[in-house]
């Protein structure tokens, strides 16, 4: 995951009042690594009400809209991970019910109740 950062280069920018920078980088990285712009809101973050930067928060509030489920199901992220998952589960063991459990056991990091 490491590597160079997306930012174009110093001697490119040109930024003014009137013309502020406004750019979204494509990252498979965590979005605490985003880069948070104060001008605009990233629309990942927006759909899953992200804190706003220009204020403190000491506790988030948790939500769940239906943007966030169509998001997920639309995600290429999301769906190139699902298929990383069950490829890594299918090599892994045999027959249908030995998968369950161990897709279970890599999903919540704890055995099946049953």
């Amino acid at each position: 995951m490491a590597g160079a950062h997306p930012f174009p280069h110093p001697a490119a920018w040109d930024w003014t009042q009137h013309k502020p920078f406004a750019a979204l980088y494509d990252t498979r990285k965590r979005s605490v690594y985003l880069m948070v712009q104060r001008s605009q809101r990233h629309p990942y973050l927006a759909t899953f009400d992200g804190a706003d930067a220009n204020v403190g928060t000491a506790e988030r509030t948790s939500s769940i809209t239906p943007l966030q489920a169509l998001y997920m199901m639309n995600s290429e992220f999301v769906h190139e991970r699902s298929r990383h998952f069950a490829d890594r589960v299918i090599a892994a063991v045999p027959g249908e019910r030995q998968r369950l459990k161990l897709a279970f056991e890599l999903a919540f990091a704890r055995p099946p109740a049953r």
